[in-house]
């Protein structure tokens, strides 16, 4: 779970577990007392299998969510972008940079800019190796 200021207050990103499978979720608070769950949208949050942010960054004008996602089958590397922290929306899946044998995930996330920089692993065959990914974002 990961937490940023904004300029109202606090956002949180984590999952949801209630439904069976965990989904991706996050949280707004004015005080870091209070806490509203964001709207859940399946199309964003959600999906078959399980959906996790480990980790959440502030941009300029944006913020950036990273972790898993097992909607295609296997768990693969996922990356989530919002202009507001409560519209988000799932990057598209691209198989070659975000999957692969064995199972992606993004843990730690840093924005420079309209670049996206987040590190992880990649498991293939038992043996875990480190891996970073780079995103540039443009249009949001």
């Amino acid at each position: 779970m990961s937490v940023v200021r904004t300029s109202p207050g606090f956002l949180a990103a984590g999952f949801d577990g209630a439904a069976g499978n965990m989904d991706a979720a996050l949280w707004t608070s004015p005080d870091a007392m209070n806490w509203t769950r964001v709207p859940f949208d399946e199309q964003s949050l959600g999906g078959v299998n399980d959906q996790v942010i480990y980790d959440l960054a502030k941009g300029p004008g944006y913020f950036a969510a990273v972790g898993k996602d097992g909607i295609e089958g296997n768990e693969d590397a996922a990356l989530w972008v919002s202009l507001n922290g409560v519209d988000w929306r799932r990057m598209p899946h691209d198989e070659t940079v975000l999957g692969g044998d064995g199972a992606q995930e993004v843990r730690g996330v840093v924005i420079d800019g309209t670049e996206i920089i987040g590190a992880g692993g990649n498991e293939e065959s038992g043996d875990a190796d480190g891996r970073v990914w780079l995103a540039k974002i443009e249009g949001l």
